[in-house]
């Protein structure tokens, strides 16, 4: 993983974010973008003055978060730790924007931040974001994770979630719980499920780990489930298709959450 990226908005919870991030930072010693999201044009750093004074909105947000930024990188840095600052600009009324995000980071963001209430464009954007997500609705502390639900299809896993999985394993000793959930929608023989599960473990040299199979209504509320049932404090799930805001807003753990796995 080369660097966790903190998003915040205006309304965000620091100690939520912020400190999640930083504490994840230092565990793994990477570097911490933080990143504002503004509603603004995807291009603003581009536009000359005339053209920006047409938002005057955007124009105030953006001042305001720069003092912000540089008051927690001033924070952030007093950790030893190395720290940037960026923006992220959003305007529902463009297309496919240009967000410059990459595969090996990890984006670190309030539960709420998807479900502020502007748009559907906006949590589609947050959602579908190409690296992987955490997630949260407290604060993380990382020295209690001592175990960590994963669920998947298991047919083949994502290089990003076998290396979030082995950098946890440098740093933490926890028990790793797979578990292969049948939905209404798509069930799978357990024996396919558990050699599935046993190959994905011998190819990735997982240690301490359990296997099981689970029946839920939907996949993330079965993943929320079976992790309350084993006493598990983080949950990694990789998904191919989007997940609702109301499935995520039912959700209480903290959550990493990887797009697009092979259906």
């Amino acid at each position: 993983m080369k660097r966790i990226i903190a998003l915040i908005d205006d309304n965000s919870d620091r100690e939520i974010v912020i400190a999640s991030a930083v504490e994840l930072a230092l565990l793994l010693n990477i570097e911490v973008t933080v990143c504002h999201l503004v509603i603004a044009p995807s291009n603003w750093e581009q536009l000359n003055r005339s053209s920006r004074d047409k938002h005057p909105t955007s124009k105030l947000k953006i001042n305001e978060a720069r003092f912000l930024m540089d008051e927690i990188l001033g924070e952030i840095r007093l950790k030893n730790l190395k720290a940037k600052k960026r923006f992220l600009y959003f305007d529902s009324t463009e297309k496919d924007p240009v967000l410059d995000f990459q595969k090996d980071e990890l984006i670190v963001m309030e539960k709420k931040l998807l479900n502020r209430g502007r748009n559907h464009a906006l949590s589609d954007l947050l959602f579908n974001l190409e690296p992987s997500k955490l997630i949260l609705s407290a604060p993380l502390q990382t020295n209690s994770i001592s175990d960590i639900v994963f669920t998947s299809n298991f047919h083949k896993i994502n290089s990003e979630t076998s290396q979030i999985i082995n950098e946890l394993y440098r740093h933490l000793v926890f028990n790793l719980n797979l578990v292969y959930i049948n939905t209404k929608e798509k069930q799978e023989n357990s024996d396919i499920s558990i050699n599935n599960m046993k190959n994905v473990i011998a190819a990735n040299g997982f240690s301490r780990t359990g296997i099981s199979i689970f029946h839920s209504d939907q996949k993330l509320h079965g993943a929320e489930l079976f992790a309350n049932m084993k006493g598990g404090d983080l949950i990694i799930l990789e998904c191919s298709e989007r997940i609702t805001n109301l499935e995520l807003s039912k959700l209480n753990l903290p959550i990493i959450i990887i797009n697009k796995c092979e259906a």
